[in-house]
C-alpha cells in the first residue's frame, strides 16, 4: 500500500468471504485513495471467523482492527473498509465532535466501495440517504438512535464532500 503495509492476520484455515485477492485489492486501493490522517507504517487487520460476532472493531492508536472474515466487500456498509478507515483516524476530537469518527468511517467506506465499482451509485446514495432525524450531532443527548453518527453524520459529510468536490 502507499507508504506502508496492510497485514491481514487470521487463524489457519480461515476463509475470507470476499476472497483473498479481492480483499488485498480493495484494501490496497483504499490506502491509495484515502489520503487522510495517519498514513504509512503498518496496519494490522485480524480476520476472525465464527464464533466472532458480525462486524468489527478498530484500535486506531495501534493501527489495528478486527473484522469478521465473512464480511463482504460488495456492500455500502463494508466492514473491511469501515474498519480500515478507522485505522487512519489519528486525531483527537472535542466532545461535541465525537460523532465525526463513526460518520467519516461510514461515509468513506461507502464512498470507497462505490469508487472501486463494488456498489452502484444508487446503493451508496440509499445507504447514506437514511431517514430524517432531529438529532443534533454535537449534542448526543438529542440522539433518539445511537446510530445517529452513522446515518445523519454520514449524510452531513457526504454533503460537505460534494460541495468541496464541486468547488475544486
Amino acid at each position: 500500500a502507499v507508504d506502508g503495509t496492510i497485514r491481514i492476520v487470521s487463524p489457519a484455515g480461515t476463509e475470507f468471504g470476499p476472497g483473498e485477492d479481492a480483499l488485498a485489492s480493495a484494501l490496497g486501493d483504499a490506502a491509495d485513495r484515502l489520503d487522510v490522517g495517519d498514513r504509512g507504517d503498518e496496519v494490522v487487520l485480524f480476520a476472525l471467523g465464527s464464533p466472532a460476532r458480525r462486524g468489527g472493531e478498530s484500535f486506531p492508536v495501534y493501527d489495528e482492527a478486527w473484522v469478521n472474515a465473512d464480511a463482504p466487500l460488495e456492500d455500502p456498509n463494508s466492514v473491511w473498509l469501515h474498519e480500515y478507515v478507522h485505522t487512519r483516524q489519528d486525531f483527537r476530537l472535542a466532545p461535541e465532535m465525537r460523532w465525526f469518527r463513526e460518520a467519516s468511517a461510514e461515509y468513506y467506506a461507502a464512498r470507497l466501495a462505490y469508487e472501486q465499482d463494488r456498489i452502484s451509485r444508487a446503493a451508496m446514495e440509499e445507504h447514506i440517504g437514511g431517514s430524517p432525524t432531529t438529532a443534533a450531532l454535537t449534542a448526543p443527548e438529542s440522539w433518539e438512535d445511537p446510530h445517529a453518527p452513522y446515518t445523519k453524520g454520514a449524510r452531513v459529510l457526504a454533503l460537505v464532500d460534494r460541495k468541496i468536490r464541486l468547488s475544486t
